[in-house]
């Protein structure tokens, strides 16, 4: 047997067997190939409509790797909203991006690399989700016994989310001087409004929120005082 400690290149042996009992002998040719890598695909999480960059990382691969792209089994090229970048292969790793400027729903990309300097290729998926917004809530300072009105605000959720409310570790519904408003999903926003007709005491909202067209909630909590 025969160990490198570091294979930098590949290379050809030539081994020489030879009896120790009779006048025989063989011989034959091994080839060692340093053209093996590992090529990662780094997927993210985005707010629906904003820019999304997916990562590629090759370590490894000796003089760095081609890459291409492909989604839905066609090629992406730089263009409508797409850039990418190759990256540059620097103390034995190269990153790759794909940056989408508007991403409007989930998508997976397939990223091809090709060895510079040796016979070898691989690919990785990678994910781009459009399933994160933001959610704040905004309090509200009343006099005592006239009408609060405490909000409930979303960004970037596509197609809008579902809102329900909590106090106290109860479900809050519209009744006894409640009143609920899912509001309208627009212009990438959506404003949920909760009101009391008459606020006697400081009182803990919490907003509850889940996405109607992605699998991703969030809550928020507001307080009326």
């Amino acid at each position: 047997m025969l160990s490198m400690d570091n294979l930098s290149t590949d290379s050809l042996f030539y081994c020489i067997v030879q009896s120790t009992q009779y006048p025989a002998s063989s011989s034959g040719n091994t080839t060692v190939s340093a053209s093996v890598y590992e090529i990662i695909g780094i997927s993210t999480e985005v707010k629906v409509g904003s820019a999304a960059t997916i990562t590629c990382k090759t370590t490894g691969s000796e003089g760095g790797v081609s890459v291409t792209w492909e989604s839905g089994g066609n090629t992406v090229a730089t263009g409508s909203g797409i850039t990418l970048n190759e990256g540059t292969f620097i103390n034995g790793e190269q990153v790759a991006t794909l940056t989408v400027a508007n991403l409007q729903q989930d998508t997976s990309y397939t990223c091809n690399t090709v060895s510079k300097t040796y016979t070898h290729s691989d690919s990785a998926t990678v994910v781009v989700k459009a399933n994160v917004f933001e959610i704040i809530g905004i309090s509200a300072e009343v006099k005592v016994g006239s009408v609060a009105t405490i909000t409930c605000k979303t960004t970037g959720s596509e197609g809008g989310v579902s809102v329900t409310w909590e106090s106290g570790g109860n479900t809050v519904v519209t009744g006894s001087g409640v009143t609920l408003n899912e509001g309208t999903f627009a212009n990438g926003e959506q404003a949920a409004t909760l009101t009391v007709a008459n606020l006697q005491q400081d009182t803990s909202y919490t907003c509850n929120t889940v996405s109607k067209t992605y699998t991703h909630s969030n809550p928020a909590s507001v307080v009326v005082g």
